[in-house]
């Protein structure tokens, strides 16, 4: 299951734009839910929400052009001309204001470069540059939440839509005809005519939406309306447009977005996916602890995944068992290949006094029926072994398993007496997910049960599931199921991986289960909570993963006996309340 060459797939002749403002107030008024980070208290959904816009567009289309245009806060030329222009929207809240800064963090650590221009909006500066993409032979998506952009649309331009509460829509020169009954260069005039509460732009008073289409489907652009007047009908309408003439044209003015600005642009320092520096993304998701949009990075933006280099056809002892992952600090993972080998390395791990384990995606999707697809294995920091048993992959084993290719049966004999030990504390996340699936290969983790994610939560972790806590306590990734096998209809089960490919992803988990063993037993015993964690927490675990595994032995018959004890009880008390009410004087 090797990946692809994400690069491949960019879109070197797409151009995509971003209406910074227009998707800041949609990401504001959308996101109705109370985010902030937990340390500071700072407020972070309009961010939250921005960010995930713009991930989510990049990652769809693929662009390798791509930049952000935001609103300057001094006055343009269209307050100049009518001071009136958005004067009813109120001021930008405090909570929206304060997250600003952070909106300009986000695109710049996304390596997306800023234009914005004085006396001019985002929308003319986004013209202006879709303008200048189509003569440089490049396709642009706008991405905005202002309807007025629909004006910009073209043969090589469209506008993709997004509003709060609403699926997103892409604009092409049919779609706005279809929505509008009108070309995209009359989208100007029909606001100009009916008017644009949302910029204070009074139009025509007393034509609205569907008028003033009609007028336009009959005679083109306002001044063509005005040049043909008189033969406007109903006279009603015709007066009404001749009074409102002058706002007709005040509002053309307003409402045409200026393509022809003086704007330095060169094409090459809109090649995006140059300046971005992953590093810095993550660290600033880390900071505002937006630990799930750093899975959604497309794969064109992150380093090689344990899934994206090639599968090695053959699993032996030889130096390709060396893996090394993409990490600041290299994991060294041994693939285990026969008998000889996991022997050898469980003699060496039999020295150590806590060994992490984890076991990756089982072979049943019913956790009672299943065993792990393989076992990784880490004792000493940046170092885990894999073994490999039940990989569709895997090459058929020798018969006696000596040698070759190492046999699940082969594996069981000597993993099981090194898991059953008590003399050495034994890292799990959710033990109760492992201990079944291990169950199954007839060995009980019996050694000391040191659950991750059970300390993270008495240590008031904010999430404890594996890939937040991964990255919050590590600062490093690990793939999502998703990214990991696909998803719906086209994802894969995990023993599909081959062993090597396996091998990458559960080694890193667990040597990052050591390394969180190494850091949160420490604050256990400062916080006093050992005894807690030790003596009630992790024993309890073991009996709730048993009666999990073997379920509850129910007298049925006694339980029908005490249903109808308890019926009989129940009938009798309210025969002698109801006796009670009568005697007092009660309803008879």
């Amino acid at each position: 299951m090797t990946s692809p060459d994400p690069a491949a797939r960019m879109d070197e002749t797409l151009l995509v734009l971003f209406d910074g403002h227009a998707l800041f107030h949609r990401a504001f008024h959308a996101i109705r839910t109370d985010l902030s980070v937990s340390q500071t208290g700072e407020q972070t959904a309009a961010v939250y929400g921005f960010a995930a816009s713009i991930i989510k567009t990049v990652a769809q289309y693929r662009p390798v052009h791509a930049a952000v245009a935001f609103d300057l806060p001094t006055p343009t030329f269209r307050h100049r001309s009518y001071a009136e222009y958005k004067a009813q929207r109120p001021p930008m809240p405090d909570v929206m204001r304060d997250q600003f800064g952070r909106i300009r963090e986000v695109v710049e650590k996304l390596g997306l470069p800023i234009f914005e221009l004085e006396g001019f909006e985002a929308d003319d500066v986004l013209g202006c540059m879709a303008a200048r993409a189509t003569e440089h032979g490049l396709r642009t998506i706008i991405v905005t939440g202002d309807t007025d952009t629909m004006q910009l649309v073209t043969p090589s331009v469209s506008v993709l839509l997004q509003r709060g509460g609403q699926a997103e829509s892409l604009f092409d020169v049919a779609a706005v005809r279809e929505r509008y009954g009108l070309e995209p260069d009359q989208i100007a005039h029909l606001k100009a005519i009916q008017g644009d509460t949302s910029d204070n732009i009074p139009g025509v008073t007393g034509v609205g939406a569907k008028t003033a289409t009609t007028v336009l489907q009959r005679f083109g652009t306002v001044a063509g309306v005005y040049d043909h007047l008189e033969e406007v009908t109903p006279d009603r309408v015709r007066e009404q447009l001749r009074t409102g003439k002058g706002l007709a044209r005040l509002g053309l003015d307003l409402t045409t977005i200026v393509t022809d600005l003086s704007l330095p642009l060169d094409f090459e320092d809109l090649r995006w996916t140059d300046r971005f520096d992953r590093g810095e993304i993550v660290s600033l998701f880390r900071e505002l602890e937006f630990t799930s949009l750093i899975g959604r990075l497309p794969p064109f933006l992150q380093p090689p995944s344990p899934t994206s280099q090639p599968a090695r056809s053959t699993i032996g002892p030889t130096s390709e068992d060396r893996l090394d992952t993409a990490r600041r600090t290299e994991i060294d993972i041994t693939v285990i290949g026969s008998h000889e080998q996991l022997a050898s390395a469980l003699k060496a791990a039999s020295e150590a006094a806590a060994v992490a384990v984890t076991t990756p995606v089982a072979t049943s999707a019913r956790l009672v029926d299943a065993e792990p697809v393989g076992v990784a294995l880490s004792w000493e920091n940046g170092k885990a072994i894999y073994v490999p048993l039940h990989h569709q992959a895997q090459l058929l084993p020798d018969s006696d398993g000596s040698g070759g290719t190492l046999t699940p049966d082969a594996a069981y004999a000597v993993l099981t007496p090194f898991l059953a030990s008590n003399s050495r504390a034994t890292i799990v996340h959710l033990a109760r997910e492992s201990l079944t699936p291990v169950g199954n290969m007839g060995c009980d983790l019996a050694g000391h049960l040191w659950d991750t994610s059970v300390a993270a939560h008495l240590l008031g972790k904010p999430n404890v599931a594996l890939i937040p806590l991964v990255m919050s306590e590590l600062g490093e990734e690990l793939p999502t199921t998703t990214q990991l096998l696909g998803s719906g209809r086209k994802a894969e089960p995990f023993e599909s991986l081959p062993a090597a490919e396996a091998a990458r992803y559960s080694g890193r988990v667990a040597a990052y289960l050591l390394e969180m063993y190494q850091g949160f037993a420490p604050e256990l015993e400062a916080q006093g909570q050992t005894g807690l964690f030790t003596d009630l927490e992790m024993a309890l675990t073991p009996v709730l993963a048993r009666m999990e595994r073997n379920g509850i032995l129910v007298d049925v018959g006694f339980l029908q006996e005490m249903g109808r004890t308890l019926h009989a009880q129940m009938d009798e008390m309210e025969h002698e309340i109801y006796e009670r009410v009568t005697d007092n004087g009660g309803p008879s």
